[in-house]
Order: structure tokens, then sequence, then C-alpha cells
């Protein structure tokens, strides 16, 4: 029998003289044996977990982003994301989880193990949750005159954010996804946008 560190598979015994029944030999008198046994180190194991919460604002799934392993020997080194987790053998040594490819508009963070180092036959897990980023959109309706009876329906990626605005009228703030979205305005109750002349001026809060 034989005793050493955790994280290596043992071979059977192999012997050389005598009869050998499993790890047992049996020798006779003056007789000799050699045996020999090969201890084979068990793969690191790295799980990868990706989640996607969008917020209600965005139709991202896990696949749509890729990670890439650094480290000894990874296997797979490159892959899709999976909300169940993606299986990466290594060897013992440094390593690091990346994210090399996805959509814009989402924020990661890192929890578990997702860098440092790994040792022969451990197991550790690395969860990235990619969030959707969001900003505040309020629109506001000015009149010229202010006294001017109009009403408009103010407009958002082309919904109806709030019917018939009178001046000083406002929809929001409303929760969007970053990136690029259109303002817009239509005639309300009894307003022909034909008699008015608009323009449209964004400024942010930051």
């Amino acid at each position: 029998s034989e005793t050493g560190p955790k994280g290596y598979k043992a071979s059977d015994w192999s012997c050389d003289g005598g009869t050998q029944d499993g790890a047992s030999i049996t020798l006779g008198i003056g007789e000799e044996a050699t045996c020999t046994i090969t201890n084979d180190d068990i793969p690191a194991l790295l799980t990868v977990i990706k989640k996607v919460d969008n917020q209600g604002l965005g139709a991202a799934v896990p696949a749509d982003f890729t990670f890439g392993v650094k480290g000894e020997n990874p296997d797979p080194a490159s892959f899709p994301g999976n909300s169940s987790g993606t299986d990466v053998t290594l060897d013992a040594g440094a390593f690091l989880v990346q994210e090399t490819d996805g959509p814009g508009g989402y924020a990661p963070t890192w929890d578990g193990d997702c860098s440092g180092e790994i040792a022969v036959g451990q197991h550790l897990v690395c969860t990235v949750t990619n969030t959707r980023q969001t900003g505040t959109i309020t629109i506001v309706k000015a009149l010229k005159p202010s006294t001017d009876s109009g009403l408009f329906n103010l407009k958002l990626d082309g919904d109806v954010a709030k019917a018939d605005v009178g001046d000083g009228g406002t929809a929001g703030p409303i929760t969007v996804g970053t990136g690029m979205h259109a303002v817009a305005e239509a005639a309300g109750t009894d307003t022909n946008l034909a008699d008015y002349a608009s323009s449209v001026v964004c400024a942010s809060s930051s």
C-alpha cells in the first residue's frame, strides 16, 4: 500500500516476480519481486457559470457572451456562457477567467474563484453576472407662449409616454437601457401639429 498527497489517481500494482493477487504478493524462499505503481495527477476542474439580468430592458442570454480561460492547458479555453455552468479542466497553477465578447450595455460582476491558483484535483466555481446598464429619460413639454392651449402626446421610442400634455407637462423619469433612444411628439386632443414649429433639446443631468 502507499500514502501520499491528495489529487493523484493510483494505477493498479504491477509486480515482476512472485505471485500477485491484486495489491498482495506471495514470495517463495529466496524469491524477489519488483512492484510498480503509477500516480497520475487528477486534472483541476473550474466551473464557469454565466447569468444575465436584463432588468426587463434587454433580451441577452448567457450564450451571447464568450469566455476565455487562461492557465495551464485549459480545456475548453474559449466557450459561450451557460447558466448551468461550463466545466473547464486544467493543470495546477495560476488561472484567469475573462469575458472576451458580448453585447454592449451590460456590466459584469464576478463572484467566487475567477482568478488565482488552482491545485491538483481541486474544483473551483466562478460565477459571472452581467446586468443591463440603465439610465432615465424625462420628457418636458414647453410651449410659447406658455398660455397656449395646445395638447401633445409625448413619445419615447415610438410609444406614447404621456398623452394630452400642455406647457410644463412631463413624462418620466422613464428607466431605459443605455444606448440610443428617440423622443418625439404627436398631436393631442384638438391640436394640429401643423400649427406649431417644434424643436427638441436634450441635456444630461450628470
